[in-house]
């Protein structure tokens, strides 16, 4: 009964470290978690060029905040760093976020890797700024002289 407890254990800890290895790589935004603040856009293919232009004019504050902005649009045309090969990256992050393909929506993502900001419609970059603004991290960030 002794030697069982010890190997039981291994096997539990084993199974452990696998499921939480493969679900790393089942998020593909999995890298950029403790670098990077993301904004993905779930927005359909006639609002593409009008949400580019809107977040040109953010471009500056959003990258001083480390924001990067991945689009997935429907139809399906990824863009930015969620565009590759495989299983679609947009449709693992239509079902990691539950949004359908019906209304624009917006996801903010903080530095470690939750969500911290949704809205739907049309994205007011003014707030997704002054929610990062608030976070915990970036009040560090803003803190530290460069």
């Amino acid at each position: 009964m002794r030697t069982e407890r010890p190997v039981f254990f291994a096997v539990f800890l084993v199974l452990i470290l696998f499921a939480g290895f493969t679900a790393a790589q089942d998020n593909p935004l999995e890298k950029y978690k403790w670098k990077n603040r993301l904004v993905i856009a779930f927005i359909s293919s006639s609002d593409e060029s009008r949400f580019a232009e809107t977040t040109a004019l953010y471009e500056d504050q959003l990258k001083e905040r480390d924001v990067i902005v991945i689009t997935c649009s429907v139809p399906e045309k990824p863009m930015g760093p969620a565009a590759g090969p495989g299983k679609s990256k947009c449709e693992l992050l239509r079902s990691l976020y539950g949004v359908s393909g019906e209304e624009n929506t917006f996801v903010l993502i903080g530095k470690d890797g939750t969500e911290k900001l949704r809205q739907s419609g049309t994205p007011d970059f003014g707030v997704i700024i002054k929610t990062i603004d608030q976070m915990p991290m970036r009040i560090i960030e803003k803190e530290k002289p460069e």
